[in-house]
């Protein structure tokens, strides 16, 4: 999973989530479910969200508290999210 487009001056912390669309433990975050589902999906907090634990300590040294994907469709086929 490479971003295409982000905001925020988290280049690093980016990289350092290592996330992917498939169905394992580092693609069952709020990305890789909209993107698999083709829904939206939120985490309203990810400090005892169970399938966040891939990315705890790193949301929780910034002050992130919750995360919300949409998945970006064209013609019908999903082709990322926006977090």
């Amino acid at each position: 999973l490479v971003p295409r487009a982000q905001a925020g001056g988290h280049d690093a912390y980016v990289s350092a989530l290592m996330l992917t669309w498939a169905d394992k433990r580092r693609g069952r975050g709020t990305e890789g479910t909209a993107v698999r589902t083709g829904q939206m999906d939120v985490i309203h907090d990810v400090m005892i969200e169970p399938r966040f634990e891939p990315w705890r300590e790193m949301a929780k040294s910034r002050g992130f508290r919750s995360i919300i994907s949409f998945p970006l469709t064209v013609e019908g086929a999903v082709i990322g999210s926006l977090t």
